[in-house]
């Protein structure tokens, strides 16, 4: 079957094995293209019968998926449908979830750096789920904007976590270790996973801040969502 060719993933296969490698710089934001880009391999491989499993993994050890892209407002054609292509009552962010959900192949998400807002939710709706120790976060950090999360992550932590820590996860936004992730259920487990534990982090933490100042330098009124999500770096 010929692959189609992506602009922020990296394809490859090993007899029924997909690996799918990430790379959207600087921090992989969830953006349309890459959404676009899921979407496309996940629907492709749908009817795949020779795929058994998919991998999904990120070209920047600092970052999984940071968070979704917060230009997307600026951006005039995802103004003018946002939903296009999704089911019926479905967002485009619920429906990528609910594509990952439901995929017929085994899906699974090494994780290796941080997986926040949308990122955070694709995590929670792949069948399984593995973290670095020292270097994987995962945070629904939405509530610091006036929101919730709002493609499928309620839904997605009730069912993994249970109601009383799912409530906590979204309402506390605080950005969760790899080892208190797998004591959740969020999680299968947390791993250790190469050299310089903690260095990596520090790095990625002042790369994000630095990514969120420069969208808060913007003067939209998303300035105070910025600055809360810039303070809320360091794992629990």
């Amino acid at each position: 079957m010929s692959q189609p060719t992506f602009a922020t993933l990296h394809v490859t296969r090993d007899r029924g094995v997909v690996k799918v490698v990430i790379d959207n710089p600087p921090v992989n934001v969830l953006s349309l293209a890459m959404m676009a880009d899921l979407m496309t391999l996940l629907t492709t491989l749908r009817e795949d019968e020779t795929a058994k499993v998919v991998v999904f993994e990120s070209a920047d050890p600092e970052f999984f998926i940071a968070h979704v892209d917060m230009t997307l407002v600026d951006d005039e054609d995802a103004a003018a449908d946002p939903t296009a292509g999704a089911p019926a009552g479905l967002n485009v962010f619920q429906a990528l979830g609910e594509a990952l959900r439901t995929q017929p192949q085994v899906t699974i998400v090494k994780l290796t750096g941080m997986a926040r807002g949308g990122g955070a939710e694709f995590v929670a709706a792949a069948d399984m789920s593995f973290a670095a120790i020292g270097r994987a976060g995962l945070g629904q950090m939405e509530v610091l904007g006036g929101i919730v999360p709002g493609g499928g992550g309620t839904q997605y932590l009730l069912n993994r976590a249970g109601r009383n820590r799912a409530l906590e996860i979204v309402l506390g936004a605080e950005l969760f270790d790899a080892q208190t992730a797998e004591r959740y259920g969020w999680i299968n487990r947390a791993r250790v996973c190469g050299a310089a534990v903690g260095e990596r982090s520090v790095s990625g933490q002042g790369r994000l801040q630095e990514h969120l100042g420069r969208l808060g330098s913007n003067g939209r009124d998303e300035t105070v969502l910025v600055r809360h999500l810039a303070c809320r770096l360091s794992p629990a």
